[in-house]
């Protein structure tokens, strides 16, 4: 799951590539296909792999900087779900999503935004912050800045 030099990425998108890039052509026809791929199992890889646990990890804090999200579950949900839909060519928001799962936890009873007291429901959701980038935004900023 580490990229070749065997670091961890540091942002949001070089997660959602490099989780594209190890994945093999059965399973990436599968995505397509939209086909299970283990999402779960792929999940949990994700968080113990690339540490989302830490909340001072580089990605991490990444996330949280870009969408005010912090929790492991969450972020390699967020790396799932943009990768899926980018094999898919489909269009993708990351805010979106989130707010999506601002939902979820709001259902369950559970709040996800950082400094969020759990079991405290609210009828708040989860907005973009200022400067939050689009899913296209993000992948523009990373291919400008890779030279891709």
């Amino acid at each position: 799951m580490n990229d070749a030099d065997g670091q961890t990425p540091n942002r949001l998108w070089d997660a959602v590539s490099q989780w594209i890039k190890s994945l093999d052509q059965d399973t990436i026809e599968r995505v397509r296909r939209g086909e299970s791929f283990g999402n779960s199992q792929s999940g949990k890889r994700i968080r113990e792999a690339w540490s989302l646990e830490d909340c001072d990890s580089e990605l991490v804090r990444d996330v949280a900087d870009q969408y005010g999200i912090e929790d492991a579950q969450d972020i390699s949900g967020l790396i799932l779900a943009w990768g899926t839909a980018e094999l898919r060519g489909e269009a993708f928001d990351p805010g979106e999503y989130i707010s999506g799962r601002g939902d979820h936890w709001h259902q369950v009873g559970r709040k996800f935004l950082p400094g969020e007291q759990p079991n405290e429901k609210s009828s708040e959701q989860p907005t973009k912050k200022s400067g939050e980038m689009s899913g296209e935004q993000a992948r523009n900023k990373f291919e400008k800045e890779s030279g891709s």
